[in-house]
């Protein structure tokens, strides 16, 4: 399912690559829901070739992030859950978009 936040980025991590060439990005969106107070830090992982979408943001830019909603899995009885899986950045207020990428990604161990 896919969805769409607006917020203020707090944490753009380094991208991480695995010796089988997979390789990740951390953002971090602080997100304030309609007529609340109170603000909530949301994560979001960037997979394989979108890792470079997060080139020329940083923490304070305002974003639009697109994503689809984190899974959950079984095996052997026990449950493990992933980030939400972000494929679209946009700074508000200026600049471009990310390149548009693929709504599903196909996932590979890591």
């Amino acid at each position: 399912m896919s969805m769409e936040i607006k917020g203020k980025v707090k944490f753009v991590g380094e991208t991480q690559v695995f010796g089988s060439g997979f390789q990740k990005r951390l953002l971090v969106v602080e997100c304030q829901e309609e007529g609340s107070q109170y603000t909530n830090d949301l994560g979001f992982d960037l997979l394989k070739d979108n890792v470079t979408k997060l080139d020329g943001i940083s923490a304070g830019d305002e974003v639009e992030v697109k994503f689809n909603l984190a899974r959950a899995r079984e095996y052997n009885g026990k449950w493990f859950g992933d980030m939400h899986t972000a494929w679209y950045i946009k700074k508000i207020g200026g600049g471009s978009p990310s390149a548009p990428a693929p709504k599903e990604e196909d996932e590979e161990p890591f």
